[in-house]
């Protein structure tokens, strides 16, 4: 009788697998129709996860999986759908659970000899997975009548398909098996490694470094070095690489592959093999007790047999618990011995952090190797690294890359990237910046740039722009026009606060201009009685600024009024409730650092809440509850307060605020009040020196010498409020009412009318909002509601001693 394929005998083991999780005590032919639906999930896993295969046997079942699988596509015969259905009819069937046994039933026995069968008529030397499928579904099952009932599939049809397959196969002349492109590079059949475990689990650097496809290790010879030599030594000679993650850790263990192929090479280290050991493939499948110590132990014996074997193991730390759970002994417990002897060597990874966390409290596992540092190349080194892998890149992308292309990846990454360590976030810009340009001209049949494009700054920033989620414009100082207006942009928001919106222009701008410091956060006191214009600022500057009114983060800090609230700002420390939620404040500027931040009413928190801020205003970052750092440095934060606003003035200066303003006049901070006299001037001056003796006394000055800015809203005069409902509140009115086409429109007696009734000094335009919604907005509301105002009308309101009138046309 013929044997079993390969890929036959893969899915008996399946079938195994399937009875077993069934508890079943025998294997039927079910089970086999199960591992033999379970069969194409091999050609998604890599032949490492699969032991007691050579690369020939390994590839031969891959031809027949995939010719099996695209037999059961001509009648769009599903497996996984199949198999979980089966499942679940034979957990239906009421079978008794018993110890699973390994054996097959007497029907299964049977399904073989018939697969024998249709193999030998078939001229088949080996029994192959179509022939086990036609066999089974020969058989009398229930179960898979009603499967096939159930999935609307014939078997008839299914077995056709197998047939059909099979006169192809049989009419092919014996052609040699050619998987993939790297058939040349594969093993010999008569070549036997002498390293099979490694070369399974593991990934060959030197191997790889001599066919080039490593890249260069730039501005890193010291801890190259240094690694050479700790090999060399006669005991602790396992380096470990420590380093936050993105600095080229890794890379530097592939530049120590590359110095050994080098002609040139000490000839203490000529001879070394370095070999990157895959801990997760070493884990995967192992799911009995015993088995992924037996395959660790298989590294260790073939590592130590050729004192030249150099392992290399990234993120080492997962030795700790590899592979430790269910009572098995962990992965470094077993390396203990041999790293202690130094029958390995092994050189390790991993970031400052984990090491801390995993190695350091193993006192065993630390002593066995020596540290080495690599630190964050700086600026220069950064685009002296870039220039290195330029040639790689362009070959790749087909693109040229200029010298000022790579400073301002670096320059671009160092600024907006923060949260990231060069060289890999500049490396990640210039790579994703190189495949924008490779798409440029994407259309059907063209996917490569022109052979002349070269990349710009626009390339660039588009990345930036894309990853950070702030405005192109920012970044490529297109907006250079807008910026030297934007006293207009926000006057058209803020009406009668000419000074303020002058002192946050004039900021701004030093900013744009990269006069700002760097590392520091502009902030903004907004100061001055309430209604008069400090919130709005905030949300048009949002808007300004990046273009989206969401980018304004709000925190009203009347809710931080107790000791214990900064935790709810920068999240609860380790062991409190809370401790999985992110801050309040924190949280957000991780998603979006660059944003406007409003904290309202600063006054009213706790004093220990104004704590954070001193770190946030002068060093621009600060330390959240799961000690990540949050940055601050390009957020625009303002705060505001009503202190000394509502304070009486002295009885010489004693007057009302809020008198008509002299069109004439230059002097926009005198607001609210009378022409520019000497007596205005003595009360504009009370009125800002009483708002700065409240401040002074109600903050420390550790706190007050960090703010860039004390800005001073002025009350609004009766013709400001006027302007402010013909601009801004009546067009907000009729923007609401667009979509039911009706519009409002105010004569002048309606204006003075609300004038008389909703203009307060101390309110400001908050209370002039009450009067309007109270006089205007209910009763159009109700007449709306009513039918007496309907679609297409435009309601003319009039004001006189009776009140407010409503006319339509």
């Amino acid at each position: 009788m013929s044997s079993l394929s390969f890929s036959s005998k893969i899915a008996f083991h399946l079938a195994g697998g399937e009875a077993k999780a069934l508890q079943q005590e025998n294997i039927d032919s079910e089970h086999l129709f199960l591992g033999l639906c379970k069969l194409e999930d091999i050609l998604s896993i890599e032949k490492k996860a699969i032991s007691d295969f050579d690369e020939n046997q390994w590839r031969q079942v891959l031809v027949d999986v995939k010719e099996f699988r695209d037999s059961l596509a001509l009648v769009s015969f599903d497996p996984k759908q199949a198999r979980r259905r089966l499942r679940k009819i034979l957990q239906e069937s009421g079978t008794s659970k018993e110890a699973f046994s390994g054996h097959r039933t007497e029907r299964c026995r049977d399904l073989f000899s018939i697969a024998g069968k249709l193999a030998k008529q078939a001229s088949s030397e080996d029994i192959l997975p179509r022939h086990l499928l036609v066999a089974c579904l020969g058989q009398n099952s229930q179960s898979l009548d009603r499967l096939f009932f159930e999935l609307y599939v014939e078997k008839a049809g299914l077995i056709d398909a197998m047939d059909v397959r099979a006169k192809r196969n049989d009419e092919r002349d014996d052609a040699p098996i050619n998987i993939g492109d790297d058939q040349e590079n594969q093993p010999k059949p008569s070549e036997k490694s002498k390293t099979p475990i490694l070369d399974k689990f593991g990934r060959d650097l030197t191997q790889l470094a001599r066919d080039g496809k490593l890249d260069p290790a730039i501005n890193r010879t010291a801890e190259i070095k240094r690694i050479a030599r700790i090999l060399m030594q006669k005991k602790k000679n396992n380096p470990i690489l420590i380093g936050e993650a993105g600095v080229g850790k890794t890379a530097v263990v592939e530049g120590f592959a590359l110095k050994i192929v080098e002609e040139s090479a000490p000839k203490q280290i000529k001879n070394f093999r370095v070999i990157e050991l895959n801990m997760g493939a070493l884990v995967a499948g192992t799911k009995y007790r015993g088995e992924f110590e037996e395959r660790l132990e298989g590294v260790l014996k073939e590592a130590s047999a050729d004192p030249n074997t150099v392992l290399f193991i990234d993120e080492i730390h997962s030795l700790v618990n590899a592979g430790g759970s269910g009572g098995s002994t962990g992965a470094a417990n077993i390396m203990k011995p041999a790293l202690a002897r130094g029958a390995i060597k092994c050189i390790g990874a991993t970031t400052t952090a984990e090491y801390r966390q995993y190695i350091e409290k193993d006192s065993a596992l630390e002593r066995r190797f020596q540290v080495i540092w690599v630190d964050e190349p700086t600026k220069d080194e950064a685009i002296q690294m870039l220039k290195g892998l330029r040639m790689k890149f362009e070959e790749h992308h087909g693109i040229k890359i200029p010298d000022a292309m790579l400073e301002k990846a670096v320059e671009l990454s160092m600024r907006y990237l923060t949260d990231f360590r060069l060289p890999d976030k500049a490396i990640d810009i210039l790579d994703q910046a190189c495949a924008r340009v490779m798409l440029k001209t994407f259309s059907p049949g063209t996917v490569s740039a022109k052979a002349n494009e070269e990349l710009t700054i626009d390339d660039i920033a588009q990345v930036i722009s894309e990853r950070c989620r702030i405005p192109l414009e920012q970044l490529t100082l297109a907006d250079t026009e807008r910026l030297l207006k934007i006293e207009d942009y926000l006057k058209q928001r803020v009406i009668g606060q000419g000074r303020a919106v002058l002192e946050v222009a004039k900021t701004i701008r030093s900013a744009k201009a990269g006069l700002k410091d760097p590392n520091k956060p502009i902030v903004f006191f907004f100061v001055g009685s309430t209604g008069t214009g400090k919130t709005e600022l905030a949300k048009v500057l949002a808007e300004f600024l990046f273009h989206d009114p969401s980018r304004l983060i709000s925190i009203d800090m009347t809710e931080y009024q107790e000791k214990g609230s900064v935790a709810k700002l920068i999240g609860s420390p380790p062991g409190y409730i809370g401790y999985e939620e992110e801050g309040q404040l924190t949280g957000k500027i991780r998603s979006s650092p660059y944003s406007v931040i409003l904290f309202d009413e600063v006054e009213k928190a706790h004093p220990e809440v104004f704590d954070i801020f001193l770190q946030v205003f002068d060093e621009g970052r600060l330390t959240d509850g799961h000690g990540r750092r949050v940055n601050f440095s390009e957020s625009v934060i303002i705060l505001t307060s009503n202190l000394g606003s509502n304070i009486t003035p002295s009885d010489k200066v004693k007057a009302h605020m809020g008198f008509n303003l002299d069109k004439n006049r230059s002097d926009e901070k005198m607001v609210g009040f009378e022409p520019n006299t000497e007596k205005n001037a003595e009360k504009w001056d009370a009125y800002e020196s009483q708002i700065q003796k409240a401040i002074v006394t109600a903050f420390r000055p550790e706190f007050l010498n960090r703010i860039q800015k004390r800005i001073t809203f002025y009350p609004l005069g009766r013709e400001t409020v006027k302007q402010i409902i013909s601009i801004k509140i009546l067009p907000d009115l009729n923007k609401r009412l667009t979509l039911k086409g009706i519009r409002v429109e105010l004569s002048d007696d309606a204006l003075n009318f609300l004038l008389q009734k909703g203009y307060s000094e101390p309110l400001g335009a908050r209370e002039m909002q009450r009067v309007f919604d109270q006089n205007i907005s209910e009763p159009l509301s109700q007449r709306i509601l009513t039918g007496e105002v309907v679609r297409g009308q435009t309601v003319m309101i009039t004001a006189d001693d009776n009140g407010v009138q409503f006319g339509t046309d």
